[in-house]
Protein backbone atom coordinates (compact mmCIF):
# COMPACT_ATOMS: atom_id res chain seq x y z
CA UNK A 1 0.00 0.00 0.00
CA UNK A 2 3.08 2.29 1.00
CA UNK A 3 4.38 1.82 -2.53
CA UNK A 4 0.80 1.95 -4.24
CA UNK A 5 0.35 5.78 -2.50
CA UNK A 6 4.32 7.10 -3.35
CA UNK A 7 2.98 6.30 -6.89
CA UNK A 8 0.26 8.14 -6.81
CA UNK A 9 2.06 11.11 -4.71
CA UNK A 10 4.23 11.45 -7.75
CA UNK A 11 2.05 11.97 -10.15
CA UNK A 12 0.27 14.94 -8.27
CA UNK A 13 -2.68 12.64 -6.72
CA UNK A 14 -3.89 13.08 -3.21
CA UNK A 15 -3.59 9.96 -1.15
CA UNK A 16 -6.74 8.75 0.77
CA UNK A 17 -6.53 5.31 2.91
CA UNK A 18 -10.24 4.29 3.96
CA UNK A 19 -10.71 0.72 5.64
CA UNK A 20 -12.39 -0.96 8.06
CA UNK A 21 -11.25 -3.93 9.18
CA UNK A 22 -13.72 -6.77 10.79
CA UNK A 23 -12.44 -9.70 12.41
CA UNK A 24 -12.08 -12.73 9.89
CA UNK A 25 -15.16 -14.56 11.24
CA UNK A 26 -17.70 -11.83 11.26
CA UNK A 27 -16.36 -12.23 7.05
CA UNK A 28 -19.11 -14.57 5.23
CA UNK A 29 -18.33 -17.27 3.99
CA UNK A 30 -20.43 -16.74 0.36
CA UNK A 31 -18.03 -13.82 0.36
CA UNK A 32 -14.89 -15.58 1.05
CA UNK A 33 -15.86 -18.01 -1.88
CA UNK A 34 -16.99 -15.32 -4.11
CA UNK A 35 -13.51 -13.56 -3.67
CA UNK A 36 -12.29 -17.16 -4.40
CA UNK A 37 -14.04 -17.71 -7.79
CA UNK A 38 -13.34 -13.91 -8.86
CA UNK A 39 -9.20 -14.12 -7.94
CA UNK A 40 -8.42 -17.90 -8.01
CA UNK A 41 -11.21 -20.15 -9.64
CA UNK A 42 -8.52 -23.33 -8.97
CA UNK A 43 -7.92 -22.16 -5.54
CA UNK A 44 -8.99 -25.60 -4.21
CA UNK A 45 -7.01 -27.62 -6.84
CA UNK A 46 -3.54 -26.18 -6.83
CA UNK A 47 -0.71 -25.95 -3.69
CA UNK A 48 0.23 -22.21 -4.75
CA UNK A 49 0.89 -22.51 -8.02
CA UNK A 50 -1.56 -22.51 -10.98
CA UNK A 51 0.40 -24.22 -13.69
CA UNK A 52 -2.31 -24.03 -15.83
CA UNK A 53 -2.89 -20.31 -16.29
CA UNK A 54 0.66 -20.02 -15.73
CA UNK A 55 1.27 -22.23 -19.31
CA UNK A 56 -1.86 -19.99 -21.07
CA UNK A 57 0.06 -16.55 -19.83
CA UNK A 58 3.71 -17.51 -20.50
CA UNK A 59 1.85 -18.60 -24.13
CA UNK A 60 -0.25 -15.30 -24.86
CA UNK A 61 2.43 -12.83 -23.57
CA UNK A 62 5.42 -14.98 -26.20
CA UNK A 63 2.73 -14.22 -29.03
CA UNK A 64 2.33 -10.53 -28.07
CA UNK A 65 5.86 -10.38 -27.20
CA UNK A 66 5.66 -8.19 -24.01
CA UNK A 67 4.74 -9.46 -20.42
CA UNK A 68 1.06 -8.05 -19.39
CA UNK A 69 -1.41 -11.16 -18.95
CA UNK A 70 -0.77 -12.43 -15.06
CA UNK A 71 -1.56 -15.73 -13.80
CA UNK A 72 -0.54 -15.27 -10.19
CA UNK A 73 -2.43 -17.10 -7.53
CA UNK A 74 -3.99 -15.84 -4.42
CA UNK A 75 -1.47 -16.85 -2.30
CA UNK A 76 1.21 -15.57 -4.88
CA UNK A 77 -0.75 -11.99 -4.43
CA UNK A 78 -0.25 -12.74 -0.78
CA UNK A 79 3.47 -13.24 -0.80
CA UNK A 80 3.83 -10.14 -3.19
CA UNK A 81 1.37 -7.95 -1.30
CA UNK A 82 3.04 -8.68 2.25
CA UNK A 83 6.39 -8.66 1.65
CA UNK A 84 7.57 -7.67 -1.91
CA UNK A 85 7.23 -4.31 -4.48
CA UNK A 86 4.84 -4.60 -7.72
CA UNK A 87 7.95 -4.99 -9.58
CA UNK A 88 7.85 -7.02 -12.67
CA UNK A 89 11.34 -7.75 -12.10
CA UNK A 90 12.49 -11.95 -12.51
CA UNK A 91 14.14 -11.66 -9.50
CA UNK A 92 10.87 -10.66 -7.43
CA UNK A 93 9.37 -12.97 -9.13
CA UNK A 94 11.69 -15.69 -8.09
CA UNK A 95 11.42 -14.53 -4.18
CA UNK A 96 7.26 -14.47 -4.54
CA UNK A 97 7.75 -18.01 -6.10
CA UNK A 98 9.65 -19.15 -2.75
CA UNK A 99 7.45 -17.30 -0.43
CA UNK A 100 4.36 -18.73 -2.13
CA UNK A 101 5.86 -22.38 -1.76
CA UNK A 102 6.68 -21.78 1.66
CA UNK A 103 2.61 -19.78 2.79
CA UNK A 104 1.40 -22.71 0.72
CA UNK A 105 2.53 -25.41 3.13
CA UNK A 106 1.79 -22.83 6.62
CA UNK A 107 -1.88 -22.83 5.69
CA UNK A 108 -3.77 -20.49 7.79
CA UNK A 109 -7.48 -22.01 7.06
CA UNK A 110 -9.56 -25.09 6.35
CA UNK A 111 -12.12 -24.96 3.63
CA UNK A 112 -14.97 -27.80 3.08
CA UNK A 113 -14.56 -28.65 -0.49
CA UNK A 114 -18.23 -29.56 -2.30
CA UNK A 115 -17.44 -33.73 -2.09
CA UNK A 116 -16.59 -32.81 1.59
CA UNK A 117 -12.74 -33.49 1.46
CA UNK A 118 -10.66 -30.53 3.06
CA UNK A 119 -8.38 -27.92 1.61
CA UNK A 120 -6.31 -25.87 3.86
CA UNK A 121 -5.49 -22.51 2.10
CA UNK A 122 -3.80 -19.07 3.27
CA UNK A 123 -7.28 -16.90 2.58
CA UNK A 124 -7.44 -15.29 5.74
CA UNK A 125 -4.02 -14.10 5.11
CA UNK A 126 -4.91 -13.10 1.89
CA UNK A 127 -8.21 -11.56 3.29
CA UNK A 128 -6.67 -9.44 5.84
CA UNK A 129 -3.68 -8.17 3.35
CA UNK A 130 -6.41 -6.74 0.89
Amino acid sequence: MDQRAAEARSRGEEVKHTQTWVPYDRISRNLVRAVLAGEDSRFFDHAGFDWEETRKALEEDWNRGEFKRGASTITQQLAKNLFLSTSKNPLRKLHEALITKVAAAMSFVHFQNRDGSERRATMRGWARAV
